[in-house]
């Protein structure tokens, strides 16, 4: 077995830090080149008039050719010297850059104010946590330094690269071109009892707006509104002036011939003519306009507007067969992932002929890691209905032997309501499904009597007008919502959104489902459907048998686990007395949202959970605010108490929790454990559990390859353990859980960071979090993270996807304080599913 994981060693005893500063400076300002958040285009440019004044300088005196930079504000030297500065007059630039300067160019290199020296030869180990960051940036930045001078890679980040060349672009569709890059991240990893560094290399392919005219970009589009939404923010350049940046904001509807400008001296003239008189440049006369920030630049000719190179998109700004695309490319299988990697390590060049590593003294093994002895963990049984155990297959899949639920839900209200699906024949297609739905789940044990049928026509206008033809059925627990419009994405957004907004539980399907089952007697797709209804009227399809290592942390005998973790959106809004942007205009940013899962429910081994809003400051999106994970662990552990009175104080506490960095375990461990420690006391004074928190991520660059039993190279078998090699030391390890249904398997690496739990050793924890595997209950096969930080990643998801729909049907209602922020108190007691039905069943199944 093999990891994408090559072991370094640095040899120099220090390096040293410099910030370099770049600007083009007329008579009255000097305008910054190098931003911190330039952009991929800008820091090659920067790189490029370092390189030329590093020739000029004789390496800032020091007489040393080789440098590492990363093309915004860092520099490593090999020397030490002092604070330097040279012009660069635009005649000394290449021709192919000369364009975008007219005025002079002056990059300063001065030491920082703090850590100017890097130590390379102190113990990892005995690194602060500043020294150890910087230690990690410094080998990341030097192993693809060569391979960005000879121009083979660009750079989005230090930690994520892809091809320069344009050749090697793939162009699609909506200004999108696919490129193929690489993630890279430097771990400590522990090895011959040694901590070592390591850099894990995972090839990947990203989504980036072609460099075309704007005018070739919009006819891409079917409507100008698909164009402006897709393009909204791209970074573009003036054909004539390319030195200026000005951001894309929107298609005008007039075109150079309508469009006029006013002049300082008060006369008006025409796009068209301005171009043609003060430009020299004849524009097309009826394509249409493009509007830019900063406002004051107001609008230009699209066909003189380039989008600047190597932008990448978002992936929120994807149609759904764009993603599928870029997912097509990222799920590659693991011999062709393996081959790639390879070919990555050839492009970096790292040999002993890399004069980038041989100046800082850097050697970096040529070959993925070879792990002798990955550990085997034994599959857990799963328990069905009437005490039936079935027995997972290697590849963990398992199978029901029983018709029944292993806690068959129940409900005594619900109704079916569906929208305009045609004629009569499809009304009855309706019911006949309801028909055959009912004796189904009664085989599987569910109590599910007859629901009351409501019509409404259009499910479009649901959330506005649709709920009141259900509001007056009282006691209604469940509505189940048929819909002809094939899983349209308003209609999903409104009504995942009633769900809290009303709490009630919907369970939605698409009318060409239910015409499946009917007309095509597809048993199967009745089965998943059965399997969803059952989670949210409060069962529970199957339980993971906990035993061996893991009995000690057995759900039923008393071990309470919780799952919680942070998500952040990506939209931002505008509106009044908010903070501004660049241009002036109020930005208000989206509250972060935190879910949480675990079993507090009567049912020991049913994972649920809710999720809540918070306003968080910057830079500390991953962070859950004390006060509020304090409450809400509180809330849990009193639901716990009258759901289940003999676990009301569990003894042992395991939280799990997701979507951290490294520098972030700390504050963990400081801020938000003393925040649960407060929850429980609240509970009772005396009451002081044992706790253990593991970090759990899939996030990672990590993977794994079986290249041992056979020719071909495969995923590793579900369950296979690796305790060494690849991570730090004995608190971590890494996990292949599930068996990947596309592409290669992402490992999952967990992390213990505080263990207070008598006689629970790492085999304990490993059996545990692999058993929490298969608790997912919707397919009979494990998952890649265990349950309850799976449930708390989906929980917070929706808590995000639902807050636009809400924005949208309810412009009104959304909470806002004095300076327009978000009122977060308000806006959970309006959208959290806190204090209802809903957090006490799989909601979101």
């Amino acid at each position: 077995m093999e990891a994408n994981s090559f072991p370094i060693e640095v040899k120099l005893r220090r390096a040293y830090l410099f910030v370099v500063d770049i600007c083009s400076v007329n008579e009255t300002r000097a305008i910054p080149l190098n931003k911190a958040r330039s952009s991929p285009a800008d820091k090659e440019h920067c790189r490029v008039l370092f390189e030329l004044a590093n020739r000029k300088t004789k390496g800032w005196g020091t007489g040393e050719k080789k440098y590492i930079y990363d093309g915004s504000a860092c520099l490593y030297h090999l020397h030490d010297f002092k604070d330097s500065e040279f012009i660069l007059q635009p005649a000394d630039l290449p021709e192919d850059i000369r364009y975008r300067h007219r005025n002079e160019i002056r990059i300063r290199v001065f030491q920082p104010m703090s850590n100017h020296e890097l130590p390379l030869d102190i113990p990892i180990d005995s690194m602060t946590v500043d020294q150890l960051s910087e230690y990690k940036k410094f080998i990341s930045l030097a192993i693809s330094q060569d391979s960005i001078d000879r121009g083979v890679f660009s750079v989005i980040n230090y930690g994520h690269l892809f091809v320069a060349s344009n050749e090697q672009a793939e162009p699609i569709r909506n200004c999108v071109e696919l490129r193929r890059g690489f993630k890279k991240s430097i771990r400590i990893v522990q090895r011959d009892e040694k901590f070592v560094p390591s850099i894990e290399i995972d090839v990947t392919t990203s989504a980036f707006y072609r460099p075309i005219f704007l005018s070739e970009a919009q006819v891409e589009f079917r409507t100008a509104i698909d164009a402006n939404n897709m393009l909204l923010g791209v970074t573009v350049e003036p054909e004539y002036n390319r030195e200026r940046r000005l951001i894309f904001t929107n298609f005008s509807e007039k075109n150079p011939e309508q469009y006029n400008f006013v002049l300082k001296d008060g006369t008006s003239m025409s796009v068209l003519d301005y171009f043609a008189e003060k430009k020299k440049l004849y524009v097309h006369p009826t394509l249409k306009l493009a509007c830019v920030k900063p406002i004051q630049a107001g609008v230009f000719p699209s066909e003189l507007l380039r989008i600047v190179p190597h932008q990448r998109v978002r992936c929120e700004r994807l149609d759904s067969r764009l993603t599928e695309q870029v997912h097509a490319r990222n799920a590659v299988l693991p011999k062709v992932r393996y081959d790639l990697i390879n070919e990555i390590v050839q492009h970096l060049n790292l040999t002993a002929d890399n004069p980038v590593l041989k100046a800082f003294q850097i050697t970096v093994a040529p070959h993925l890691f070879r792990i002798d002895d990955p550990l085997p963990i034994t599959l857990p049984k799963v328990m069905f209905g009437g005490n039936r155990l079935s027995h997972p297959k290697p590849d963990g899949n398992f199978n029901s032997p029983s018709a029944k639920y292993y806690h068959p839900g129940k409900i005594t209200n619900w109704a079916v309501l569906y929208g305009d699906v045609g004629d009569a024949r499809d009304v009855n297609t309706v019911k006949e499904f309801v028909k055959r739905l009912l004796p189904a789940a009664v085989r599987r044990g569910m109590e599910l009597p007859a629901p009351q049928f409501v019509e409404y026509c259009d499910l479009t206008q649901w959330m506005p007008h649709g709920f009141k033809a259900v509001a007056n059925l009282n006691g209604l627990q469940m509505l189940m919502v048929i819909d002809p419009k094939a899983g349209m994405a308003p209609t999903h957004a409104m009504l995942k959104l009633a769900e809290p907004k009303y709490k009630i539980v919907v369970q939605h399907f698409d009318y060409a489902k239910v015409k499946d089952v009917v007309m095509r007697n597809q048993g199967m797709v009745l089965d998943n459907m059965l399997n969803k209804i059952n989670m949210k009227i409060g069962g529970c399809n199957y339980a993971p048998v906990f035993s061996g290592d893991a009995l000690p942390l057995s759900l039923g005998a008393g071990t309470f686990v919780v799952g919680y973790t942070a998500a952040a959106g990506f939209a931002t809004e505008k509106k009044a007395k908010a903070k501004a942007g660049e241009d002036g205009t109020p930005i208000i940013t989206e509250p972060l949202a935190v879910g949480f899962a675990g079993n507090y429910v009567r049912n020991p081994n049913l994972i649920v959970g809710s999720y809540l809003y918070q306003l968080t400051p910057d830079n500390q999106h991953e962070l859950v605010d004390p006060t509020l994970l304090e409450n809400q662990f509180h809330h849990m552990l009193d639901i716990l108490g009258k759901q289940r009175p003999k676990d009301a104080k569990p003894p042992r506490i395991v939280i799990l929790r997701d979507g951290l960095s490294e520098n972030a375990f700390s504050k963990v461990v400081d801020h938000e454990l003393p925040a649960i420690r407060k929850a429980c006391l609240r509970i009772d004074p005396k009451y002081a559990p044992q706790l253990a928190v593991l970090v759990t991520t899939k996030d990672t660059t990590t993977r794994v390859f079986n290249v041992i039993n056979s020719p071909r190279i495969d995923n590793p078998q579900p369950g296979t353990v690796i305790e060494t090699g690849i991570v730090r030391d004995v608190s971590e390890f890494v996990m292949i859980p599930h068996k990947a249904i596309k592409g290669t398997a992402q490992p999952m690496k967990a992390t213990v960071i505080h263990n207070e739990i008598d006689d629970i050793n790492m085999h304990v924890l490993e059996q545990f979090i692999h058993t929490l595997s298969y608790s997912h209950q919707l397919t009979c096969a494990p998952t890649s993270l265990p349950e309850p930080v799976y449930q708390a990643s989906i929980l917070a998801k929706r808590a995000l996807y639902i807050l636009p729909a809400f924005r949208e049907f309810f412009k009104d209602k959304v909470p806002r304080l004095e300076d327009g922020t978000y009122d977060v108190e308000r806006l959970n007691r309006i959208l959290s599913p806190r204090n209802s039905l809903l957090e006490l069943v799989r909601y979101t199944a």
